[in-house]
């Protein structure tokens, strides 16, 4: 893998990592979500619909592929906010992040892309670190952490994290043009991508922001956080698709991107005071070998 796809894929990370703790804050986290989204969808309105005016990039099929990748990924919001608000971002961020490593690899598989065998030793260890990083100790390992009341919400992000990535990947290799063509096509590919989803969560999440509202919940969020996020939301998985024009298999490009764990895990306990270190660290580990050795030995 080269040493500008790992750049960027670890800088998204970072910022992935970031915007979810923002989610993971005070007040509702629906709320926030929505109000990340609707400030991407009237921020890139105007530079989206002129740059796309000129340059007529998204074709008949990519606009298909955006609206349906987006839907999926407005209910991954919907599901990843219920989460956070009935679990620790310690465990939320691990499963719905994690799940997904091998389901996209098989998805590469079926797409005739298969990862080398070193790729799925890599791609299994970002997985087990991932398993490991819910817990709270080695002497208490059980699959109770992962069964509780967030636990369906947490599978059916995850399930949405598949359903936008395998259709974000197809998008990117649909995407002909130069280098600099195809990173603005990219970016208007994500905006149109992310209007989708922000109408997902305007349509699915309204009775959850009411009741929030209702609470005074909604007022603990204000405008700058959700700001702050968009930017950061924006940027980041922008970088991940032009990785995505730049390798092969989304699945490792979504195993390096699980770095966004490891800063994740760290922060949760310098922020929010979570427990579990010693085995959480341990799953860290798993996870930053696997992301040396997608590094080191995938072309």
């Amino acid at each position: 893998m080269s040493g500008a796809v790992i750049g960027l894929v670890l800088v998204s990370a970072v910022m992935h990592a970031v915007w979810n703790l923002l989610v993971r804050g005070r007040g509702d986290k629906q709320t926030m979500v929505y109000r990340m989204l609707l400030i991407i969808a009237f921020g890139g309105l105007v530079p989206s619909v002129i740059s796309e005016w000129t340059a007529r990039s998204m074709t008949p099929t990519l606009w298909l592929i955006a609206a349906g990748a987006g839907v999926a990924n407005g209910l991954y919001y919907v599901c990843m906010a219920r989460s956070l608000a009935a679990a620790d971002f310690g465990t939320v961020f691990p499963i719905i992040r994690g799940l997904p490593v091998v389901l996209i690899a098989l998805g590469d598989v079926a797409m005739g892309r298969p990862p080398s065998p070193v790729g799925w030793l890599a791609l299994l260890m970002v997985t087990g670190g991932c398993t490991l990083t819910p817990q709270e100790s080695f002497g208490s390992l059980s699959h109770h952490h992962y069964w509780r009341r967030s636990s369906l919400w947490m599978l059916a992000a995850a399930a949405c994290a598949v359903g936008y990535t395998i259709p974000d990947k197809l998008a990117m290799d649909l995407i002909r043009g130069d280098a600099q063509m195809a990173v603005g096509s990219a970016l208007r590919y994500q905006y149109f991508h992310l209007v989708a989803s922000m109408l997902t969560v305007a349509v699915v999440g309204r009775r959850m922001r009411t009741r929030a509202a209702a609470a005074g919940e909604s007022k603990l969020v204000g405008w700058a956080i959700p700001a702050l996020a968009a930017a950061l939301n924006f940027s980041a998985y922008s970088m991940i698709l032009v990785c995505y024009q730049r390798v092969a298999q989304a699945g490792y490009v979504w195993g390096m991107r699980q770095f966004s764990i490891v800063i994740g895990v760290v922060l949760a306990f310098v922020v929010f005071k979570e427990r579990g270190r010693a085995v959480r660290l341990t799953g860290a580990v798993l996870i930053t070998v696997g992301m040396v050795l997608i590094a080191l030995f995938v072309k």
